[in-house]
């Protein structure tokens, strides 16, 4: 199941929270749901299908939801807006906001119509 682009910035933002790797979220997410560690095939068999297909287990995005609610002062929503952050997880994922500088065509769904 392919999940929203927010989910897999809350993972990215777990692991710059953490100093981790994804990988090593998906190591601390599995033994706090399981209460054990992981097999390493395991492990890597669902951070492939995050990484190629977008697929997040469910029991990551439930460790990651609340490492961002508990560890940020305005929860896990705001944890999100952090600006430089923010662009940095977009371009990881493959969106590329416009540039200030270039003018809309038609057409284009980068841009916002007010």
């Amino acid at each position: 199941m392919k999940t929203s682009n927010t989910d897999r910035i809350q993972v990215i933002q777990t692991a710059n929270l953490l100093g981790v790797s994804e990988f090593g979220v998906f190591e601390r997410a599995y033994r706090d749901w399981y209460r054990e560690d992981a097999e390493t095939r395991t492990l890597e068999f669902h951070f492939v299908n995050y990484l190629f297909y977008g697929s997040i287990p469910f029991w990551v995005r439930h460790y990651v939801r609340g490492y961002c609610e508990a560890h940020h002062p305005l929860g896990a929503t705001h944890a999100l807006a952090s600006g430089a952050l923010l662009l940095q997880c977009l371009l990881w994922i493959g969106i590329r906001p416009p540039a200030l500088w270039e003018e809309p065509s038609e057409g284009d769904e980068r841009f916002l119509q007010a």
